[in-house]
């Protein structure tokens, strides 16, 4: 039921998705077009006109196209009433829950009018502010959530609910405004994918690309190969065994709140490499067709990274591969209504199907000359079914210009391949890693992954794909989209290698490349904005010297004699990262001790000790003591370590410390991955 003073009323049905996309085009006189409208009211000869706002003014990102504020001020109050039509429902929700807090007494009421407006493209939006009236104009739903959502900005600038009057009319640059999430390597709950949908929402990003398997587990449920879920998600071996998937019902309820937020989810179900979960419970699907050992093996070492000595591809021989995965591409379609699929097809491992007696006898009977060509013929098969079941196809891009079909759209990972696949007259999204895999570090070694480069907020905003391509290689550059990989991003810091670069993507997808760049200016924006992000759940990067550190001891203190990398302080033992560590600059000898102290004694039965880098034994304390004391100054020793794990037995006491002391001086230095108390 609508709520007091609310009032419904029908609008005309919104275009089709195709008309909208012949609308958009990335000529910018053509922009101006989407937003016709009725006669603009009347000036103030007080208005001030901005083509953009000013940090001294409001701060908005992404940035509308055309903005007009003046002197005037609009009060929103808790007695407001709502016209709206019955896709603007959730907007006008929103909205009503933006106005909260105190709201000022002796007010009179405003009026707030949700209007259809069938010239404006389905994304765009007019905002009119009056005094005592606010209009806002939109062809959808979607339309209705971005107005709001500019709104919700605004009102965060200002206290008492108060707006100023002027004019917004906004349209996105970009059809395709995409982040992706992997939650293969590392499982979100669903709370907190859709707390994440929340965030993409509030900067409007349409597009949540769901990176659902991979080499280390397998998270959609799929009802005719259940083994995929009941074996396939669950991670490690013995005591140290995580798990998760998502459950239909699951799915259901994400796609749902997805789509009130203007978004579409798009799955990927990787092939024919990145495969060992789905080997792991049916070991035919292999070309060696063997079983892969234990789940460490085939899921790849303890911190997850995917390294592992026997990966494998997919047979691209076998029949029943491809039998099984029409089955799995079936039921995927069937849970995402959206229009398209993704369907992986990179970093095939060389050399293995050239080795298979099936292959090979695929590569006969086809008349193909090698296993590039054998790929093509495995990703073809696939986009064929994928498009006889309604949706569109998307791959990772390899070989971009060679036989990939017509209605497949190709996504750029890698420099060349952006502008190989519009050359070849292919729809692509770009995806390049050094400007958007937000995996790669915000600042120079965060968490300590050597090999990551960084990627700071600078980097992503000055970079645009269009001067890379050829005007007639433009129409096919579809937009862009940042990818988050998870080999060493926990859940719970998400948000921290997102934000604040996501608000440059986002920037840069809504804005047309001849948008004036000015970094600074746009920096001062994410500082004003930081505050409401941070309302929404949101924390943004920090440097080291200024990043909080989640301790999974609280108000635990460190106390050291070793010296420290700076990139890897003594706190980083005690993050829930497991990807991240503490690394001494200096090698321990008999006068060094490591101790964790906490505030008051808490029970503890079991302490693990984990050491060394990812994958590597390098930094372990082989024949160190493993100490604890139950006041702070009294230690014992309780273990040794003589691995890269050491667990040890507290019995009966609360303890308020332990500590590391070690024998003559180490090979090595010292690398403390993780700390448990139990």
């Amino acid at each position: 039921m609508p709520a007091a003073g609310v009032t419904r009323y029908a609008s005309s049905p919104l275009p089709p998705i195709e008309e909208y996309y012949d609308h958009f085009h990335h000529d910018a006189g053509e922009l101006t077009g989407l937003l016709l409208t009725a006669a603009p009211a009347e000036p103030s000869t007080e208005r001030m006109i901005m083509n953009r706002i000013s940090p001294e003014t409001y701060s908005l990102l992404p940035t509308p196209q055309s903005c007009t504020f003046d002197a005037g001020t609009l009060q929103l109050t808790d007695r407001d009433s709502y016209q709206f039509p019955p896709e603007a429902e959730f907007a006008a929700t929103e909205l009503r829950r933006a106005v909260a807090g105190p709201v000022a007494t002796g007010q009179p009421a405003a009026a707030v009018q949700f209007q259809p407006d069938d010239s404006l493209a389905p994304e765009a939006y007019v905002i009119d502010l009056e005094t005592g009236r606010l209009l806002i104009r939109a062809s959808s739903g979607t339309g209705y959530l971005y107005a709001v959502q500019t709104l919700r900005q605004l009102l965060a600038q200002q206290d008492g609910n108060r707006l100023p009057t002027g004019r917004i009319e906004d349209c996105p640059h970009f059809q395709w405004r995409g982040f992706m999430l992997d939650s293969a390597r590392n499982f979100q709950s669903v709370e907190r994918i859709k707390l994440c949908l929340d965030w993409l929402a509030a900067i409007k990003i349409n597009r949540f690309h769901w990176h659902l398997v991979d080499t280390q587990a397998w998270r959609l449920e799929i009802k005719r190969y259940p083994r995929l879920t009941e074996v396939g998600s669950v991670r490690g071996e013995g005591t140290e065994v995580e798990g998760g998937f998502y459950s239909r019902d699951d799915i259901r309820a994400i796609v749902a709140y997805a789509a009130e937020r203007g978004i579409t989810i798009i799955p990927e179900i990787e092939m024919p490499a990145h495969s060992n979960a789905i080997i792991y419970c049916y070991p035919e699907l292999s070309c060696q067709g063997t079983p892969l050992g234990n789940r460490e093996i085939a899921q790849g070492h303890y911190h997850f990274t995917g390294q592992t000595d026997d990966v494998r591809n997919l047979c691209a021989g076998k029949e029943l591969v491809f039998e099984m995965l029409d089955h799995i591409l079936e039921e995927t379609a069937a849970l995402f209504p959206g229009p398209w699929l993704h369907v992986g097809g990179d970093e095939r491992v060389r050399d293995l199907w050239s080795k298979c007696p099936h292959c090979r006898q695929r590569m006969a009977e086809e008349e193909l000359p090698d296993e590039i060509m054998l790929q093509l013929y495995f990703m073809n098969r696939i986009c064929r079914k994928v498009h006889k079941l309604g949706k569109t196809p998307i791959m990772w891009a390899e070989n971009p210009e060679r036989g990939i079909p017509d209605y497949a759209i190709v996504q750029g990972w890698r420099g060349p391949e952006t502008k190989l696949a519009a050359a070849a007259g292919r729809p692509v999204i770009c995806s390049d890693n050094p400007y958007f895999y937000l995996d790669y570090y915000p600042y120079a070694h965060m968490q300590g992954i050597e090999w990551l480069p960084e990627m700071n907020l600078r980097k992503v905003y000055e970079y645009r794909p269009e001067p890379t391509l050829a005007p007639e290689e433009l129409p096919q550059l579809l937009g862009t989209e940042a990818p988050l990989w998870t080999s060493w991003v926990e859940s719970y810091e998400i948000d921290q290698y997102m934000f604040p670069r996501l608000l440059a993507v986002a920037e840069n997808q809504w804005q047309p490349p001849e948008t004036p760049h000015d970094y600074d200016r746009f920096k001062a924006k994410t500082d004003r904005l930081e505050p409401y992000f941070n309302s929404l759940g949101i924390h943004y990067a920090k440097p080291l010297s200024e990043r909080p550190f989640q301790s999974v001891i609280p108000q635990a203190v460190i106390d050291t004699n070793l010296k420290h990398y700076p990139g890897f302080p003594p706190e980083k033992a005690l993050t829930p990262s497991r990807y991240c560590y503490s690394w001494s600059a200096e090698k321990p000898s008999a006068a060094s001790y490591f101790a964790i102290f906490w505030p008051e004694a808490r029970p503890a039965a079991t302490l693990v000790l984990r050491f060394g880098k990812t994958e590597e034994t390098y930094g372990v304390p082989y024949g160190a003591a493993i100490e604890a004391s139950r006041d702070g100054e009294n230690f014992v020793r309780v273990g040794t370590v003589n691995a890269r794990r050491a667990e040890c037995s507290l019995p009966g006491h609360d303890w308020r410390a332990i500590r590391l002391r070690f024998p003559a001086e180490l090979a090595e230095e010292l690398v403390i991955r993780e700390v448990v108390l139990r």
